[in-house]
């Protein structure tokens, strides 16, 4: 179970590897010919600063991964049959959250609704004034 979970990471960490490799040659490709750093230069310092911080946070997703998987999983049945009642909860909280975004979301439709027109008699009128005006 420990390996199945630190599977991710692993591939991050190795993904990370590459992209310091790639970064780091085109870095010091530059430093080496003195040409003049654009873009691509900014590019590659970037994506190396990245994968080093990449490597460090999939070493340690590794390091969790496989230490959580070490220890074996042994849970009462009562709290088994607690955390059924708290998904209930949780998914009839959740319900009731995305009901108040799609009416909050309406209530905006609404509102953007009532501007456009607005916006329309507003601009009908502005366009009166010109003509008028000329």
């Amino acid at each position: 179970m420990g390996f199945t979970d630190a599977l991710i990471p692993i591939v991050f960490f190795i993904i990370c590897i590459f992209g310091i490799a790639q970064s780091s040659i085109t870095v010091k490709t530059y430093m080496d010919t003195k040409k003049a750093k654009d873009a691509n230069f900014n590019f590659s310092a970037f994506v190396l600063s990245v994968s080093i911080i990449g490597l460090l946070a999939s070493g340690y997703m590794t390091y969790k991964a496989v230490q959580g998987g070490a220890t074996p999983a042994t849970t009462a049945a009562s709290e088994v049959a607690g955390s059924k009642t708290n998904i209930g909860t949780q998914e009839l909280g959740l319900a009731n959250k995305l009901e108040n975004v799609a009416a909050n979301a309406a209530s905006r439709a609404a509102k953007a609704a009532e501007g456009a027109k607005l916006a329309n008699a507003l601009g009908a009128t502005l366009g009166q004034l010109k003509q008028k005006n000329v």
